[in-house]
């Protein structure tokens, strides 16, 4: 949380924290996130954490369907959230104040009380732990937990329960993932490959079946993709690959913890807002990008 120390929230009324290690599922809204906080005067709102993914979280930030959009809690994991600006200026100041906070274990659970702060968990709306390996020293940060709440010390042990429901407008800000699949469906058309690769040689523009073979190329290759989607078997956005040309890579193009994801471990992130034309483009079967 080091950087927390010197970070300058600008004038806007929202600041959104988000992890490296954590990636927003497709039924993610920031929109709809705001929407939300505003109606139920919340000064930090998260979705909850997909258990899926990640075997190792607080057992409040998982999903509880029987609340509806969510809920009111006394804690939530600072993973993905969006802040009230004042808020975050009052979780800054604790940081600040303490030398010994660094991993920020315990500060999520402080942070509640110290600022007087309503906090939300959507239940509509998940994360996903992508990164699985370890990338600190647990212990370190549980003894550091345990030195936080030695200074701050909670009243009385975590409720972590439902306080009240929560409640927005659904109809004004839909779910990411209906519009996406309107979209796509209404929308998309057969591939094509332009007239050319858009890459030369020797002063001449190659074309598609010239360049084949570089599909994959670390440099040239989302360019020769971009105008040969047919040849390079590989769908962009927008369009349907021909039923006789569609067929998943080995891999989705996408790794967790180290290792390439299958394209069938991959299908619900299909419409990801940052993986899914990578997906899409490596297993236009499985996700459905063929005519």
């Amino acid at each position: 949380m080091d950087h927390w120390r010197v970070f300058a929230p600008s004038d806007k009324p929202y600041v959104m924290s988000w992890q490296d290690s954590m990636q927003m599922d497709p039924n993610v809204s920031i929109k709809r996130m705001i929407a939300t906080m505003a109606k139920n005067s919340l000064q930090l709102i998260t979705p909850a954490l997909n258990s899926s993914f990640w075997k190792f979280m607080h057992q409040a930030a998982l999903p509880r369907k029987e609340n509806g959009i969510g809920r009111v809690t006394d804690f939530a994991e600072f993973q993905l959230s969006i802040f009230t600006r004042d808020s975050f200026r009052c979780l800054q100041s604790i940081i600040e104040e303490t030398p010994t906070i660094h991993l920020g274990w315990g500060v999520d659970e402080i942070y509640p009380k110290l600022c007087g702060a309503r906090v939300g968990i959507v239940d509509v709306m998940t994360q996903s732990k992508w990164r699985q390996e370890s990338l600190y020293d647990i212990k370190a940060a549980q003894r550091e937990r345990v030195e936080t709440l030695r200074k701050f010390p909670l009243e009385g042990p975590l409720e972590t329960l439902m306080v009240e429901r929560l409640v927005e407008t659904l109809r004004k800000f839909p779910s990411f993932t209906m519009t996406t699949t309107t979209n796509t469906t209404t929308a998309a058309q057969e591939c094509v490959d332009g007239a050319s690769s858009d890459v030369s040689s020797g002063g001449s523009m190659l074309k598609c079946s010239q360049v084949k073979a570089y599909c994959s190329h670390a440099t040239h290759g989302s360019l020769i993709v971009s105008n040969c989607p047919v040849t390079c078997h590989k769908a962009k956005a927008g369009c349907l690959l021909p039923a006789a040309t569609c067929e998943d890579g080995s891999t989705s193009g996408v790794s967790s913890g180290g290792r390439a994801l299958t394209c069938s471990q991959v299908r619900p992130y299909c419409n990801h807002a940052t993986s899914g034309s990578l997906i899409r483009g490596s297993c236009p079967k499985t996700c459905g990008a063929c005519s």
